[in-house]
């Protein structure tokens, strides 16, 4: 697995010499039973966007405490929870893309397909 590229703070995490150390705990890393991530590979960017996204649609009142949460398992591979009347997430856990609910991305862990479908191993935010 190649290392993850940084993009908060190139200086210090994009240079070569960083990235064989990643390639060495990589090693380590899938010597474990199940293999484990590395904090140096997750993609802070996205959590941070998430976190952000997340307060705003508190303070924005599209969420709250008091929603009412619906887990619909729609098709092997795929998880819909729907909170409220206004959003939605979508895990695509199989090995096929699924298709995405209507509704405005406001975020995904990957682009959609370029038949808007959710490619496997991704997750998706949508307001309703």
């Amino acid at each position: 697995m190649p290392p993850i590229r940084l993009r908060a703070n190139p200086l210090a995490c994009d240079r070569e010499e960083v990235h064989e150390v990643y390639r060495r705990w990589r090693v380590l890393a899938d010597g474990y039973s199940p293999p484990r991530a590395l904090i140096g590979e997750v993609p802070l960017h996205l959590c941070r966007a998430a976190l952000t996204l997340h307060r705003r649609l508190y303070t924005g009142r599209v969420l709250s405490a008091d929603d009412a949460v619906v887990v619909d398992l729609h098709s092997p591979g795929a998880l819909e929870v729907r909170r409220g009347e206004t959003f939605t997430l979508v895990l695509a856990m199989g090995n096929t893309p699924v298709r995405l609910p209507a509704g405005r991305l406001l975020l995904a862990s990957r682009p959609p397909t370029s038949d808007g479908r959710l490619p496997p191993d991704t997750t998706a935010w949508l307001r309703r």
